[in-house]
């Protein structure tokens, strides 16, 4: 499996004026979507994407979630929400970091992608 996306400098938040602006770099509060570019393969090697939540500090991977096989929108991006779940494997206070992996039908991960900036728990 080809190498693959990369999760967009992170997760989309959403603002307090109740809109959605695209993440930076830097710690983001408050975050609620994932946003990130399928493999290259997607139509033919993938059989659904992981999400991993890790701590910023340690790398410590505190939240797993299969994503399933959501499909691309017009600009090639794929946007789900962040499952309610891993904000409930989160301690606040705490700067963490995620990734996303393809995965294929046989089980295989690619590799992950690049990490994203950090947020932490609402």
């Amino acid at each position: 499996m080809k190498r693959l996306l990369i999760l967009s400098l992170a997760v989309i938040l959403s603002a307090c004026h109740g809109r959605e602006v695209n993440s930076t770099p830097g710690r983001e509060p408050h975050p609620t979507k994932v946003r990130f570019t399928p493999s290259t393969d997607h139509l033919t090697s993938v059989d659904h994407y992981e999400l991993q939540v890790m701590e910023a500090k340690t790398g410590q991977v505190v939240f797993v979630q299969n994503l399933g096989k959501p499909t691309p929108d017009a600009t090639n991006t794929i946007t789900v929400p962040l499952p309610p779940v891993c904000l409930e494997a989160m301690q606040r206070n705490t700067a963490y970091s995620a990734a996303v992996a393809a995965v294929g039908p046989m089980g295989e991960h690619s590799e992950k992608s690049v990490a994203s900036n950090t947020f932490t728990k609402p």
